[in-house]
């Protein structure tokens, strides 16, 4: 019993992995950010650790979801956090 269990949580945690990576993806520019971002993903990118830049990226990738048909995200991006 101990084998089937621990051969469970291990087929588990390596399919929560795999769907947890193929979350991810980056970008180096705004047309490769919206395009990422649209799939939907979680997008890393350089980030200026200016407020006001959250702010613009909040309003400009609001705006420019509503104006692309094909666009899958339903409002603005949002930064979350600066990785270790």
């Amino acid at each position: 019993m101990k084998d089937l269990m621990i051969s469970i949580q291990e087929g588990m945690y390596k399919k929560a992995k795999e769907q947890a990576d193929n979350c991810y993806s980056s970008a180096d520019n705004w047309h490769s950010f919206m395009v990422e971002l649209n799939k939907p993903r979680i997008v890393e990118t350089p980030w200026c650790k200016d407020p006001k830049c959250e702010d613009t990226v909040k309003e400009r990738s609001g705006v420019e979801s509503k104006l692309d048909e094909d666009a899958t995200l339903t409002g603005s991006a949002k930064t979350l956090c600066i990785p270790l």
